[in-house]
């Protein structure tokens, strides 16, 4: 076995017995320019794909994330063009997120490809936290300093 991913339809999937579409849990990923792949969970992938498929930018799928709407509910929102009615995506994003938090945007925008990069680095400093305070704990060393006056 050369590799341990195939890429099946445009989207890479673990090599396993069965099929790749029938594999219990199925390991996305996107291209990064700077790092080659990134791990995206399945529910931020539906972000990633939406923003693609609207043509929005970060800070309104930011926003849209932070107003609780459902991404599969989006493309009905949009205006394609034969309901005048209707106002553009983005302009409706930002009058609802005016509407629900008193200003224009996020005071910090972060694309979905970032908050996942943060999210797998604050995890791995966590776990790389508690395997020292374990290495400390069976090396004899205690948790807590005990002072001269208990001594």
């Amino acid at each position: 076995m050369n590799s341990v991913f195939r890429r099946v339809s445009g989207q890479w999937y673990p090599l396993c017995e069965r099929s790749p579409l029938s594999c219990r849990r199925r390991i996305l990923f996107r291209k990064s320019t700077r790092s080659g792949l990134i791990f995206i969970p399945q529910k931020y992938k539906i972000w990633v794909d939406i923003r693609k498929q609207l043509k929005l930018s970060h800070t309104h799928i930011q926003m849209a994330r932070e107003l609780g709407l459902n991404p599969k509910n989006l493309p009905r929102l949009a205006n394609t063009g034969g309901a005048r009615w209707k106002q553009p995506l983005p302009e409706y994003i930002v009058e609802l997120y005016y509407k629900a938090h008193s200003k224009e945007r996020p005071g910090v925008v972060r694309s979905i490809e970032q908050m996942v990069k943060d999210q797998a680095e604050n995890k791995r400093m966590k776990s790389q936290k508690k395997a020292e305070r374990k290495a400390g704990e069976s090396a004899g060393e205690s948790a807590t300093p005990i002072s001269e006056d208990e001594a």
